[in-house]
């Protein structure tokens, strides 16, 4: 029995209480492989990248692990080896940072190792960092070439844009003094401080007609940037149609195709008109009506 007790005894002895220790960290692209990041390294990434942080550990007993930026918990995890966070598959000015690596097993102090990732923001710029960037207040970009007024007709849809610089990115609405409405579309993002604002509006009826704002706001202040759609004047004449083509002859039938254009407003009317030979000496002309829209197919 005495025996017995003396071998628990070392048994328990072997068993050591240690602070956890990070063993290394390593990061990865979606599909790629892991590389190790060395103490402190600075790590530098490209908008738009996707890419997964992993901190490996070894503690006794278990530790807690979590990943933190600029002192705010990313992931946690109770009890674990090791923790992957993704940083998302868009990758921004906002996602720069400060990132640490924090196990804890509560019989020593934590332990942290830091990472510092440092985003690029546009490939025109190779050298240019978010950190370059100041802050600012949303206006209209100075690159775009869209012009503010559009012109439309009645019972059309009309694409608007606006191109937005803006940093950081700002919170937008649609307003408008009409009776018409904008359905927007999914914002562009074209890096973290350019913006592609786009929607459709149907022109269903004459007070749809005026003025389109973007209101935009973000933490250096707000601004409105407006577009008009005003209603086109029209001589209400339809054009004439294109592509006027013989598909096909057959014995006492004509396959004719042809693409309408702008109906002027109202249903179009198409003559057709054709020479029917009455003898070797005379002929007279027909004219065939028929009621188109787009491309349509006649036979004679």
């Amino acid at each position: 029995m005495t025996q017995i007790l003396k071998k628990l005894k070392l048994k328990r002895l072997k068993i050591r209480k240690i602070q956890p220790e990070i063993k290394n960290i390593t990061y990865f692209f979606n599909g790629g492989a892991k590389l190790v990041i060395n103490n402190e390294q600075v790590l530098t990434v490209s908008e738009n990248d996707d890419i997964n942080l992993q901190c490996n550990i070894e503690a006794n007993p278990k530790a807690s692990i979590s990943w933190k930026r600029d002192g705010e918990v990313l992931k946690h995890n109770s009890s674990g080896e090791s923790l992957i966070y993704n940083l998302g598959q868009s990758i921004s000015c906002e996602t720069s940072g400060i990132y640490s690596c924090v196990a804890d097993n509560r019989i020593m102090s934590a332990v942290q190792r830091n990472v510092s990732l440092r985003v690029m923001i546009d490939q025109s710029y190779p050298n240019l960092e978010c950190r370059f960037i100041e802050k600012s207040k949303p206006k209209q970009s100075t690159h775009s070439s869209v012009s503010n007024r559009y012109g439309s007709r009645l019972n059309s849809t009309v694409n608007v844009s606006l191109s937005i610089f803006a940093y950081p990115r700002p919170q937008h609405r649609w307003t408008s003094n009409t009776t018409g409405t904008i359905i927007e579309r999914p914002t562009s993002v074209i890096n973290s401080y350019s913006f592609k604002y786009e929607g459709l509006v149907n022109m269903r009826r004459a007070t749809d007609f005026g003025g389109y704002c973007l209101e935009l706001t973000n933490d250096k202040g707000s601004s409105r940037v407006c577009l008009q759609i005003q209603k086109e004047v029209s001589t209400d004449f339809p054009k004439a149609p294109t592509s006027f083509t013989v598909d096909d002859i057959l014995h006492g039938m004509i396959s004719l195709t042809w693409i309408s254009e702008y109906d002027g407003g109202k249903e179009q009317t198409f003559y057709l008109e054709y020479r029917e030979k009455e003898n070797n000496s005379s002929s007279k002309i027909l004219i065939y009506k028929i009621v188109v829209e787009e491309i349509k197919y006649m036979f004679l």
